[in-house]
């Protein structure tokens, strides 16, 4: 008997195990710290429950079926599992995500030697009276097919059937998204029911199903917005810019703060008139931020030591002048001068509302603590450079989850140079939707302005975002906005391992 793991056992999951059992395999996932509905779903399916990995990665075939965001993470836990349990399933992957990210999937699995399969739904959940068309390339492609599935083999590399249904989700999930922001804006203006008697005559089957069709994309928005990040990527590496599918990101991230987003699609209300189920998708019910501000120096990164940057910059010769260059402040991004010369001070006080006031701050301190002009300018240089920033250990992986999750990040820092090379070297920069930068903008903290730009920029009201930052003076000032603020510790490395998920907590549920 072949026997299947399923990571992943929601609706669709579950229904995927039905058709495999219906086909005659034995079918097992892990339901430990599942949901009571997903336990619930497991079991009406008839799929076996277990309790560790270990017994979902024996099985001859295990597929992933997860939300988009949560596709690569997946892929590490199946791969370290597999390693542990001495297995080496064929693992097909049905998630809906990018063709980049397919690869990243296939690679993670690849290094555990576990093969893969490149597979796309295309449909709702399978039954036995309603087949679902599954696109699918590799190998073994075979393998996943089952009773109840319409399997459509695609030839060539693995990525075809995630590029496929990258193409797919974007009319059907991206035409619900159009039909959600037309009707709220039509109702906005008072002309809702000339909109839909309008575009009755050329869809006249489709429009009275609309409103239904907008409260159940609605109920799983949490699961599309992952999911739309990935289209505008592939639709990147088509050369095209993201910025459509990003915005429609965008809608579903909306809604799943509203009563709608906390829903299960089963319990819906199919008597709910299309102005109740409009009120429930645009009213918010959750309770706390919806966006997040970042401050870059001593919250998201930190400079090296000035060991390190003397060491790094100019050699083991210059180590001697540490303490002077700690007790002048001359390393970019380090603490206030204990000692401000006078002649620095006009420069000192404009160093993060010019890039030459900065310039002239740092170099002049550099070479109060010791430095010729060509050495400074040495220093500067790699004080400013990518190789010098480096990341808290939970940035990377915060930016990455907000990001997945739909939820809009701004950094706003006060400085004096561009950051943007030290975010693209971490690969964090595609993860921010706004850089607000004191130099840039003419502004810096604690002037409410600029915060109040942030939340412009990521078109949100002030009272729905939060502000995580090192400095209660500085960063702390977006409470007179009503952006509450939450100090972390500017301590580098592993002195501060998890402050900023702790930070963000409420976003990250």
């Amino acid at each position: 008997m072949t026997t299947i793991g399923l990571v992943g056992a929601g609706a669709m999951g579950s229904a995927l195990g039905a058709n495999w059992i219906a086909g005659g395999a034995e079918v097992r996932t892990c339901v430990s710290g599942r949901s009571t509905r997903t336990r619930a779903l497991v079991a009406a399916a008839g799929v076996q429950a277990v309790d560790t990995l270990h017994e979902v990665v024996t099985c001859d075939l295990v597929v992933s079926v997860v939300p988009p965001g949560a596709a690569l993470a997946a892929a590490g836990e199946i791969a370290d599992a597999a390693r542990a349990a001495g297995a080496t399933p064929l693992v097909a992957d049905l998630n809906a995500i990018s063709p980049e990210t397919l690869h990243a999937v296939a690679a993670t699995l690849a290094d555990a030697g576990l093969p893969v399969v490149d597979g796309s739904i295309s449909g709702g959940p399978p039954t036995a009276g309603d087949h679902t068309r599954v696109y699918a390339c590799g190998a073994r492609a075979d393998e996943v097919d089952g009773p109840w599935l319409d399997l459509v083999r695609l030839p060539g590399p693995i990525g075809r059937a995630s590029a496929l249904k990258m193409c797919t989700a974007s009319m059907y999930k991206g035409s619900t998204a159009l039909v959600l922001q037309a009707m709220v804006t039509a109702r906005r203006h008072g002309v809702l029911a000339e909109f839909l008697d309008d575009t009755a005559r050329e869809w006249p089957r489709d429009v009275p199903g609309w409103p239904h069709d907008v409260a159940v994309a609605a109920t799983k928005a949490d699961r599309f917005v992952a999911e739309m990040h990935e289209i505008a990527a592939t639709q990147r590496e088509a050369g095209l810019a993201p910025q459509l599918f990003d915005g429609v990101a965008a809608v579903y991230a909306r809604a799943t703060r509203t009563p709608l987003g906390g829903t299960a699609p089963e319990d819906l209300d199919r008597d709910a008139t299309t102005e109740q189920i409009l009120d429930k998708v645009t009213a918010r019910s959750c309770v706390g931020p919806a966006a997040a501000l970042f401050d870059f120096s001593g919250t998201l990164f930190h400079i090296e030591s000035a060991q390190e940057s003397l060491l790094r910059a100019l050699g083991a010769d210059y180590l001697h002048l540490a303490p002077a260059m700690e007790r002048f402040g001359g390393i970019n991004g380090s603490s206030t001068p204990q000692e401000l010369p006078d002649e620095l001070a006009g420069v000192w006080a404009e160093r993060d509302l010019s890039a030459r006031a900065h310039h002239d701050a740092y170099s002049g301190l550099s070479r109060y603590a010791g430095l010729d002009h060509d050495e400074a300018e040495t220093l500067y240089r790699h004080g400013t450079s990518a190789e010098a920033w480096h990341p808290f250990p939970d940035t990377i992986a915060v930016l990455r989850r907000l990001h997945a999750r739909g939820v809009p990040v701004a950094v706003i820092s006060n400085i004096g140079w561009d950051p943007r090379p030290v975010l693209a070297r971490y690969g964090v920069d595609q993860d921010l939707d706004a850089l607000v930068l004191s130099y840039e903008v003419g502004v810096e903290k604690p002037d409410p302005e600029i915060f109040r730009l942030a939340c412009a920029a990521l078109q949100v009201d002030p009272a729905d975002a939060v502000m995580v930052g090192d400095n209660p003076e500085a960063d702390g000032a977006s409470t007179v906005l009503g952006i509450p603020f939450v100090q972390v510790a500017a301590h580098p490395g592993v002195r501060r391992p998890d402050e900023l998920t702790a930070a963000v907590a409420a976003l990250l549920r």
